[in-house]
């Protein structure tokens, strides 16, 4: 068949030929390009996310040892340690609510702020109960099965989130060194 064309219609069947592989492959990397800020932008929010999740579990540790500070000397400058963890605790809850798009996370997240809510009131009646005098009582109610269990539920839900959010971060730059090996 190819015997039939003449010397032009074969070089334009030829370069055509190629012209036509190289705009493909064009079109797909340039395709593949606008995908990467997408891409980033989940492995950053991912990062974000995981960042801030440990800054309210820190928040929550720091209004803890304030409290337990407290208990121990009566001293009311071991409450700034819990102030300083409501403050940071609140600045984390007010970006997480934001930032989280996925409802695996939002659930554990809920779940961790109940508790930490829940905790937090506990704390305010033993610093009630230690101001009063009323020591035992004090101690009684931060160091209850009920209190440890919130803290213990806590830990877990942090660490879920932890280890959530690294799958997210790691799928998410899994996803961007493909896409820029195939660009």
């Amino acid at each position: 068949m190819t015997k039939k064309l003449g010397l032009t219609a074969k070089l334009v069947i030829g370069f055509g030929s190629l012209l036509l592989i190289v705009v493909t492959m064009s079109l797909f990397a340039w395709r593949t390009l606008q995908q990467l800020p997408e891409i980033g932008a989940r492995a950053t929010s991912a990062m974000t996310v995981a960042n801030l999740c440990m800054g309210l579990d820190d928040g929550y540790e720091m209004q803890i040892n304030g409290v337990r500070g407290f208990l121990l000397t009566g001293d009311d400058n071991q409450l700034k340690h819990r102030d300083d963890g409501t403050q940071q605790v609140k600045e984390a809850t007010a970006k997480l609510e934001k930032l989280i798009d996925d409802e695996r996370l939002k659930a554990i997240y809920v779940r961790m702020t109940d508790a930490g809510t829940q905790l937090e009131k506990i704390q305010e009646a033993a610093v009630d109960a230690r101001r009063s005098g009323k020591m035992s009582v004090a101690v009684s109610l931060l160091f209850a099965p009920h209190a440890r269990q919130l803290r213990d539920e806590m830990d877990q839900f942090a660490g879920q989130i932890e280890d959530m959010t690294a799958k997210l971060e790691e799928t998410s730059l899994q996803e961007e060194e493909h896409a820029q090996k195939t660009a």
